[in-house]
């Protein structure tokens, strides 16, 4: 969907994009399940609830149930993993088993992609098929919680779902998703306090700008930036960063009290377009990198 708005917006072709309410992206339009979306010639879509994967998918269905269009819920011999944004293995099996797989044998399922070049398949296949949706849905949730435990995500995660959440949407500045207004921030795992390693921080923290993002709880440290993260003001974080920190490729180590709001603010950092970016932990943490260089 990315490319495609893309692709229109190059060749000036107006489009709307339209999400599930309770996904909580952005979008023109906003759809729950039972909703019907005129496509032209006296045709629609009905909307699907379909959550599991993530509690707002849901699933289009052709008027004349000849098609329907799944997203992630199921894939060709597969399905969307559950183990990460809000993802429940026994709601995606009830939600692909009541709402999917129960339409007609001969409806042809049109997935959101398939790495081995397919483009479709049908509701008699992938019940007769699919390795993981065809046990008991005890069988099923056993095997989801074993196959995707919440390591190993997807290479691209940390870029797709700032994306996803505005309906791929971005800012032409910065080269980055656009800021989600309602507050959604992935934070990458990069940043996270158990991906920083003290023996590494001297060579990061040389000549960086540091800022303590919790109101003075990162410690003491001369000349450091006071400029507190707060998760429901990220606009007004935004504003006070920029104005004290214009330039977007000043070298920064943000800290705080245990890393968490530094680890938030990172991420909403290199979303706004700064390059060079570190969680310091906090003061006391670079301060011993530091004397350990």
């Amino acid at each position: 969907s990315h490319h495609f708005l893309e692709k229109f917006a190059a060749e000036g072709v107006a489009v709307q994009t339209v999400i599930s309410k309770e996904s909580g992206a952005v979008a023109d339009v906003h759809v729950t399940g039972g909703d019907k979306i005129e496509i032209g010639d006296g045709k629609f879509l009905t909307v699907r609830s379909t959550p599991g994967h993530t509690p707002g998918c849901v699933s289009y269905e052709l008027d004349d149930k000849s098609a329907v269009f799944v997203g992630d819920a199921i894939l060709i011999g597969g399905c969307g993993r559950t183990d990460f944004q809000g993802g429940d293995p026994e709601v995606l099996y009830d939600s692909v088993w009541s709402q999917i797989l129960s339409l007609p044998d001969e409806t042809s399922i049109w997935p959101g992609h398939d790495y081995s070049g397919r483009t479709m398949t049908t509701v008699k296949e992938e019940k007769a098929l699919n390795p993981r949706l065809k046990q008991s849905k005890e069988g099923f949730v056993k095997l989801m919680r074993n196959k995707f435990d919440g390591s190993n995500y997807p290479g691209k995660i940390d870029a797709s779902l700032p994306a996803n959440m505005v309906c791929g949407v971005y800012d032409a500045a910065t080269s980055m998703p656009k800021i989600h207004p309602g507050g959604f921030l992935w934070v990458p795992d990069k940043f996270k306090p158990s991906s920083v390693k003290v023996s590494s921080l001297a060579e990061k923290v040389e000549g960086a700008t540091v800022c303590d993002t919790s109101s003075g709880e990162g410690g003491e440290r001369e000349g450091m930036l006071d400029i507190p993260f707060l998760e429901n003001d990220h606009e007004g974080f935004l504003a006070e960063f920029k104005g004290k920190v214009p330039n977007l490729e000043t070298k920064l180590v943000l800290v705080c009290r245990r890393g968490n709001r530094a680890a938030s603010a990172c991420a909403l950092l290199e979303q706004a377009g700064y390059k060079n970016l570190t969680n310091g932990l906090n003061a006391n943490t670079i301060n011993e990198a530091e004397r350990g260089a």
